[in-house]
């Protein structure tokens, strides 16, 4: 071993009498201009024949910039707060600088564990910032450790052979890695792991290890602009509040796990630059979330194959936004996304395709998904598959399927838009059953093979909207055997106009509204005629609505009922921040006076209405959680500024506008309405305080209790 360099001396020293040259000056301030800057620099050659040393003399010697050559044994294990810590890590350290800096000379140097990997082969505590440049560091407990508010910064650095970490910042601890970095475990338990730390990368390679990077307890990981792990169990595991980010347009895989690609558990994973691929999955999702947030751009899944119990993605009780990504099968799974617990979804030109023991895509326990300019392809049974109060639309999105194309049960929510297709090869477009309701918009394509375009069972309700100009909304079975829509269970059906269905068959009394003329054949039980008396008995009791999604203005669910007593109405919005409408968020109350029925009307389509007309005499709004109050009083709605929770405010005669509501008129104003009866069903148009409206929304549709 050999030190180059003296340890403390300044390079001249003078006594009286003698005569300075600015040369031996100059050496001197450079000398003070280092020792102010912190840096004092010395190379150490351990040598190449695996038995040599030097680092720590030089550290004790005061060098804190260190230049290696060869293969050092040793291991660093230093602290700035404490000359004896009690760390298991630390048992035998050092004070060492506040800044370390050891560089190899080529990238074959080495510091190698002399510990039997009990130790770290370099540990830092209390504010130390050590910078590794161009090193290998073999085995260990741990190739690096940061601990107590310490600083690891990393420029082309392998670690390797290590039992339990590849590198650990923990404490309010960073890690910083630029140029390669490259980390092979032995069968080790973490290669990157952030506690209550943050850090970034720049680029890496990671194999050998259960878990590729952990970010727990609050951390914050940057991936930028690359990565490749391959992992025994789990890729990248997020929990406890931490966020791990990608940025840049480099692209990352990870391979093999056996129990996630990513794990999301109370975390949050924002990958927006570059590809993510996540292959050769030995089982278990691609991607799991738990409680947790994720948005993913450019995501590829290739050959999934998880068995007949795993999905590609699940999400529960979480928040994904998908966008650009692509999926397909091996040789099955359960789905490409399943989602519950009330998760939702965002999904954007995905293209997820392959054979399923489900669907592609399965939504359950009140999640809710929207779909735009997306393929979603079955080889096998379902395409969309919705149950418990789940709701989804797709707008300009292709989904075909062998079996269904899409099943909604259990009061779910299906809406069909802005030029989407369903086409089904050996079996029914939808499917709707108990208490389920399906919205097709203008301009939708439906067509099957094998069995009807639509079935409606079980107390289900079908709104076909009115067909706008330039656009055609195609509802067809190939199958001559088979209606167009069937309908069975008290289901109703609205026909809006312009529409041409070929045949409706239904086994058991049904309701139906709307252009009755755009049917050409009805078959079965069919009940084609409304009822509609025009008097105060037929709209006396309890009008409820099921738990509808919310619209394009607002991101609240909704369900409403309406009272009616003698001549008194009562009607009731329910405000909920959850598609189970369970979670209240408020509700807009009104109370009218001086029922009374006008006249008999005829729709546009043919149908018959009733002319009716009140006296309003109050309206109140009333926030019962504080986002919904934080808006409010933030918007100043309706003019006002001081929402209170849990407190009804008067709206009678203010501008509510900017949040959808209008202008609510004063007390004791008339208002005119149109009502239209379908059996146990009620279709209301929209109050007026001029005229009667001419047309009743058929999307919300009021059953009689």
């Amino acid at each position: 071993m050999a030190i180059a360099g003296s340890a403390y001396a300044i390079p001249n020293t003078f006594k009286e009498g003698d005569v300075i040259s600015a040369e031996q000056m100059n050496e001197n301030f450079q000398y003070l201009e280092q020792q102010f800057r912190g840096s004092r620099a010395t190379i150490v050659d351990c040598g190449t024949s695996g038995t040599g040393s030097g680092i720590n003399e030089a550290i004790a010697q005061g060098f804190n910039d260190i230049t290696v050559s060869g293969t050092c044994n040793e291991n660093l294990v230093f602290s700035i707060w404490n000359n004896d810590a009690s760390s298991s890590s630390a048992t035998d350290s050092r004070l060492t600088n506040r800044f370390l800096k050891i560089t190899g000379t080529t990238s074959d140097t080495k510091i190698v564990d002399t510990s039997q990997n009990t130790e770290a082969v370099i540990y830092v505590e209390g504010a130390t910032t050590v910078f590794l440049k161009n090193l290998t560091l073999e085995g260990g407990n741990s190739g690096i450790r940061g601990v107590r508010n310490s600083t690891i910064l990393l420029e082309d650095v392998a670690v390797r052979d290590f039992t339990a970490r590849g590198i650990g910042v923990v404490d309010s601890s960073f890690l910083g890695s630029k140029g390669s970095l490259t980390i092979e475990g032995n069968s080790a338990a973490y290669g990157i792991i952030l506690y209550s730390s943050s850090g970034w990368q720049e680029q890496a390679s990671i194999s050998g290890v259960r878990t590729g990077v952990a970010s727990y307890a609050g951390s914050h990981f940057f991936i930028a602009p690359s990565f490749e792990i391959q992992a025994e169990n789990i890729g990248i595991d997020i929990t406890n509040g931490s966020v791990v980010e990608k940025w840049g347009d480099s692209n990352g895989a990870i391979s093999n796990t056996k129990e996630a690609g990513i794990r999301v558990k109370k975390g949050t994973l924002h990958y927006v630059g570059g590809n993510l691929e996540i292959k050769n999955l030995q089982s278990g999702p691609a991607l799991q979330l738990e409680d947790a947030k994720a948005e993913i751009h450019n995501l590829n899944i290739p050959n999934f194959d998880g068995g007949t119990e795993t999905a590609a993605i699940y999400a529960v009780t979480s928040e994904l936004r998908l966008n650009d990504s692509t999926a397909s099968t091996a040789t099955g799974g359960a789905s490409h996304i399943i989602s519950s617990g009330m998760a939702k979804m965002w999904l954007n030109n995905i293209n997820f395709s392959g054979k399923f023991e489900v669907a592609v895509l399965g939504l359950y326990a009140g999640s809710h998904a929207i779909v735009e300019g997306s393929q979603l392809t079955s080889n096998s049974y379902l395409g969309i598959d919705l149950t418990g109060m789940s709701s989804i639309w797709i707008f300009g999105t292709d989904v075909t399927a062998q079996g269904e194309g899409v099943t909604a049960e259990e009061n779910s929510f299906f809406q069909i838009r802005d030029g989407s297709t369903i086409k089904v090869s050996d079996g029914t477009g939808i499917i709707a059953e108990t208490g389920s309701g399906v919205y097709v918009r203008s301009g939708s394509n439906i067509t099957s093979t094998g069995g009807p375009a639509i079935d409606m069972q079980q107390n289900t309700w079908l709104n076909i909207e009115s067909v706008e100009q330039g656009e055609t909304t195609i509802i067809d079975r190939t199958d001559t055997s088979q209606s167009d829509i069937e309908l069975a269970g008290n289901s109703s059906i609205n026909v809006g106009e312009g529409n041409q269905i070929g045949e409706v068959s239904c086994t058991s009394l049904t309701s139906l509204a709307g252009n009755l003329s755009g049917v050409g054949q009805w078959k079965g039980g069919c009940e084609t005629s409304t009822s509609s008396t025009g008097t105060l008995d037929d709209l006396q009791g309890t009008w409820i609505t099921s738990c509808y999604p919310p619209n394009e203005d607002t991101t609240y669910y909704s369900d409403f009922t309406i009272l009616i007593n003698g001549t008194n109405v009562t009607s009731i919005e329910s405000i909920y921040n959850d598609s189970l409408c369970s979670n209240h968020a408020g509700q807009k109350q009104k109370s009218y006076t001086d029922l009374s029925i006008g006249n008999a009307v005829t729709l546009s389509d043919g149908s018959s209405a009733n002319q009716n007309s009140v006296a309003i005499q109050e309206a109140t709004l009333t926030p019962s959680d504080n986002e919904l109050l934080n808006w409010l009083n933030s918007a100043g709605h309706c003019g006002i500024t001081d929402w209170e929770l849990n407190t009804p405010r008067n709206i009678l005669g203010r501008d509510c506008t900017q949040g959808e509501d209008g202008i609510y008129p004063p007390k004791n104003a008339t208002l005119f309405n149109i009502y239209k009866l379908s059996g146990n069903n009620m279709f209301l148009g929209e109050s007026r305080v001029d005229t009667y409206p001419t047309t009743v929304n058929t999307s919300i549709m009021y059953v009689k209790q």
